[in-house]
């Protein structure tokens, strides 16, 4: 169910506002559960023989990938959006504008996860067995809050934009290793561009991608939030010529 009310005047400016509710039957899920080697139905022969599976592969617990079907979730949410040329400034003032809009929501699923390992002996020795229990979170790859803006200035010849957009951290995966859940702390990244129009022919553009040189934070564990992965992208600067016949 959503509801959205909106408002424009004469200068093409529009607020609106929209509030929505989701019930979720069921959905994928990708998931890990501990079992014997057996239960799998593969043949041993794909066993390594360096492994230290390989002598007994039923001496020891396996954590098996699979996916199930989710128990279904509830989402609820507002996004307020507002956009519109700044046309009650004076001279070249009027030609800048702006877009923004901000989302919250909230949402429920109970996940089936695997948490703390605790140690079980087998006839090998003792191995970690994955306890499993039910735990309340988020919808995967949702973010409770999320903003994003642009300023933007539109003349005759030339054009230009910034944009930021941000995003709370996120959960995207229920992790395969003991961990209860793992995704992404939260974000700010800045857009740039602009563009010169040089005849009826000829348009030149410059653009930069990620200018603040944004890292990308992953975390496992989310009451642990142990660092995962942090990888370095740079900035992108991108030079154009555009030429229409």
């Amino acid at each position: 169910m959503t509801l959205r009310s909106s408002g424009t005047s004469p200068a093409s400016s529009i607020f609106s506002i929209a509030v929505f509710k989701k019930d979720i039957a069921s959905f994928p899920l990708s998931t890990s559960v501990q079992g014997t080697y057996a239960s799998t139905g593969l043949p041993t022969s794909l066993i390594l023989a360096s492994s230290p599976a390989a002598a007994d592969p039923e001496g020891r617990p396996w954590t098996i990938g699979t996916t199930i079907d989710g128990k279904g979730a509830s989402l609820k949410g507002v996004e307020f959006a507002v956009q519109g040329p700044f046309s009650f400034l004076p001279g070249f003032w009027s030609n800048f504008g702006g877009i923004a809009n901000l989302t919250l929501v909230d949402s429920n699923v109970d996940y089936r996860v695997n948490g703390a390992a605790t140690a079980a002996p087998t006839a090998t020795g003792n191995f970690p067995i994955l306890v499993a229990r039910n735990e309340s979170a988020s919808l995967f790859d949702l973010s409770k809050r999320a903003v994003n803006a642009t300023l933007y200035y539109e003349a005759d010849k030339f054009s230009a934009r910034a944009s930021i957009a941000y995003r709370s951290g996120y959960i995207d995966a229920a992790s395969d290793t003991g961990n209860v859940f793992e995704g992404y702390n939260s974000s700010v990244n800045v857009d740039a561009s602009m563009r010169y129009r040089l005849n009826d022919n000829f348009e030149v553009s410059l653009e930069g991608v990620n200018l603040t040189d944004e890292y990308r934070d992953r975390f496992t564990d989310l009451a642990a939030d142990r660092n995962y992965e942090y990888n370095h992208f740079g900035r992108t600067i991108m030079f154009g010529v555009r030429y229409k016949m």
